[in-house]
């Protein structure tokens, strides 16, 4: 890796002169020795209108979004510390000629093309910070001294200021921990072929001088002659005249001169390096207007893709960087980024999930509006008021009611079950309590539950039920989906292998669209139950961790869909005669997944993320989990209920069997650590010892 001892050495010996002003001209140049034969420079490679997208997309997006400073509360909570001096250089002006987000702007640049940025804290007598002076990277040299750095600054006149690291605030891009790596230097070989396209594709259009044609006339011309054919030609074809018929004499013909195959490949060479500069700053193609693999259905969802996973962890670098330089000795105090703009999801499945959390207590009216940018409503009107399902009543009352019933008394032996209204319209979906709040004396596991448990199992179990609905509307969407992109493999398959092939082709990528159709609402479902279950055993509140969890969570359920899917369709075409009654088993799939697989899918979704969620909550704090079964289970779940698992362990390992009185015995194909235990399956877990 000769080249980043390279650009280390560069990043020591910058600048190379006091007086030397390069600074003002051009950075040094990264291009030396390149296939390509073209220098390299942070600033040159703007040239390129990919680079310069780039660079603009990602230092403008950060620039734009709100940077707050908050102080961490007892309750885990964040509030505004708007007192704190960091405050308005943060949020508004940094400095006195600069606003915050012409200085994001310029800083994220420096980091873009030159993989860090300086700027140095003034402060006070009493230490506080009072301006946030950029400094370009050029004209900083580093020098490690131990565990401390001094950062050595190159002022315009060539004298020379230092500054300790306490005063210097440094974001780095990766690199090796003392300075970032330029992305323009460690890729300059591909930035180098871009730039030779162009400088190719200049001199193509501009400085060629081949003709469009030639005339080719039988026999041997003289001076004049051959003056008085070109003059006549071109008065007769050039101008106004262009594309007018031509009359040739004396056996002349025209011959055209076309662009061969091999000078007009730039053009493609062209196109596949923004595709280039797009992976080498981690951009989706589409935001550098590369339009040839978007479509109205993923382009959203893209753009989702550019919060997550190419602005957050710059932003997270801005946010640690400022935490250790602005705020060393206050552990409560941190400085944000609020995303909400950029990752919000789309407009319905935003509203969806929102109500869902609005219905059931953890969304008020006003945190909602907030959300979508509009004014609050008085609170005295209830714009700050929680709500829970039943006879929406609110939540402090609600829970004040909690309290005051006895977990462990159990109901006279002829009560009757009460059903749960949520006000699904379903007529399959009415079920009863759950066992342990109608017959706790029947079961010693649920007898002993206490009222945190309690408390957390119904609550959760209202957000299983009101979730279904959004998780059913999701289905629905992936299923119009699928339906539409099967239908067109169907009619375009030639024989019963080609229609095989391309299923196969089609699922192979439908994994991906049904994780985005799903993951937000799972994820808006996951942080609702996990808030339950926290509240059940204590821990932390949701965070990264938790996010990834469910990101994967969300892929997991994507390729689990498409290869039932698959497997299902190809299994129904291999079994088929001929193309024909293979189309017709595949439409009749088609319809009897319409039919049932939405509510399946719903159950599903809710009962396992419930369970696989609730279960990530209590092994953060090293509890144990309770299988808990709910209505009128099958006696397999009934089997299961009161056991116990450990911490990494599973209720059931794969390829046990569950043997219960009167029924089939289920042997388990995976290892089973929470519900659903089958199809259909509508138990819970709670916290044990």
């Amino acid at each position: 890796m000769g080249w980043i001892k390279s650009l280390e050495h560069r990043a020591q010996q910058w600048p190379l002169s006091a007086a030397d002003d390069y600074w003002y001209d051009r950075s040094p140049s990264f291009g030396g020795g390149l296939a390509s034969g073209v220098d390299i420079t942070p600033d040159g490679a703007r040239a390129l209108t990919a680079v310069a997208r780039a660079v603009a997309l990602v230092s403008q997006t950060q620039g734009m979004l709100p940077a707050k400073v908050y102080r961490r509360t007892a309750d885990g909570g964040k509030e505004p510390l708007r007192d704190n001096p960091a405050y308005e250089l943060l949020r508004w002006q940094p400095n006195p000629w600069q606003t915050a987000f012409e200085w994001y702007e310029m800083q994220a640049g420096h980091i873009e093309l030159r993989g860090n940025c300086f700027s140095r804290v003034e402060r006070d007598g009493l230490g506080r910070p009072t301006a946030l002076v950029p400094w370009h990277p050029d004209r900083v040299r580093i020098e490690v001294r131990g565990v401390r750095f001094l950062y050595t600054l190159t002022k315009g006149d060539g004298s020379t200021l230092t500054v300790p690291m306490e005063d210097m605030l440094h974001v780095k891009g990766p690199g090796n921990g003392v300075i970032g790596y330029s992305p323009i230097a460690m890729h300059a070989e591909s930035l180098g072929v871009s730039f030779a396209a162009q400088s190719y594709g200049a001199r193509f259009f501009g400085n060629d001088s081949r003709p469009g044609g030639v005339l080719v006339h039988p026999g041997q011309l003289n001076k004049a002659a051959r003056d008085n054919i070109e003059q006549s030609w071109q008065q007769a074809h050039s101008g106004a005249n262009q594309h007018s018929i031509a009359l040739l004499e004396e056996g002349m013909e025209f011959k055209a001169i076309g662009v061969s195959p091999d000078e007009a490949q730039f053009l493609q060479t062209r196109n596949f390096q923004i595709d280039e500069v797009a992976r080498i700053f981690g951009i989706p193609p589409h935001m550098l207007m590369q339009m040839d693999r978007s479509t109205f259905s993923n382009i959203e969802h893209q753009g989702q893709e550019f919060g997550t996973f190419s602005m957050q962890p710059r932003l997270t670098r801005w946010e640690q960087a400022i935490k250790r330089t602005l705020f060393p000795g206050e552990p409560d105090v941190f400085m944000e980024f609020l995303m909400d703009a950029v990752l919000r999801a789309d407009t319905k499945t935003r509203a969806d999930a929102n109500q869902v959390r609005f219905q059931n207590g953890n969304l008020s009216a006003n945190e909602w509006r907030a959300g979508e940018n509009q004014n609050p409503i008085p609170a005295d009107e209830g714009g700050d008021t929680y709500f829970v399902p039943l006879n929406m009543s609110p939540l402090s009352q609600a829970a004040a009611g909690l309290e005051e019933a006895p977990a462990d008394e159990p109901p006279p032996d002829d009560a009757e079950e009460e059903p749960v209204d949520d006000g699904d319209d379903d007529a399959e979906d009415d079920r009863s309590l759950p066992l342990y709040l109608t017959r706790a004396g029947v079961r010693p596991s649920v007898a002993q539950l206490q009222k945190p448990q309690l408390r957390s199992a119904t609550g959760r179990h209202r957000q299983m039920r009101a979730f279904r609905k959004l998780f059913r509307t999701q289905a629905r969407r992936v299923l119009v989906r699928e339906d539409r992109q099967v239908r067109r493999a169907l009619a375009a398959a030639s024989s019963k292998s080609n229609l095989i092939d391309r299923l196969a082709g089609l699922y192979e990528v439908f994994a991906d669209q049904v994780t985005r159709e799903l993951h937000p609402s799972l994820r808006a479902y996951a942080e609702v139950v996990y808030g339950i279950a926290t509240g059940e055993v204590g821990g932390s509140e949701w965070g990264d961790i938790e996010d990834l969890f469910m990101r994967q969570y969300a892929e997991t359920v994507g390729v689990r869909y498409a290869v039932s899917s698959e497997g299902q369709l190809e299994q129904l075409a291999n079994d088929a005669e001929d193309l024909d009654e293979a189309r017709a088993a595949v439409e009749t799939r088609l319809a009897q997944w319409d039919e049932r697989r939405p509510e399946k899918m719903a159950v599903r979704e809710s009962v396992q993320a419930n369970g696989a969620v609730s279960r990530l909550a209590y092994a953060a704090v090293g509890v144990s989990t309770v299988w808990l079964t709910f209505g009128d289970n099958c006696p397999l779940c009934d089997e299961l209920d009161g056991r116990t698992a450990g911490v990494g362990q599973d209720f059931v390992d794969a390829g046990a069997t569950v043997n219960a009185a009167g029924v089939s015995p289920l042997t388990a194909r995976n290892s089973v650590g929470h519900p659903q235990l089958h199809e259909g399956c509508d138990c819970m877990v709670v916290a044990g010892g």
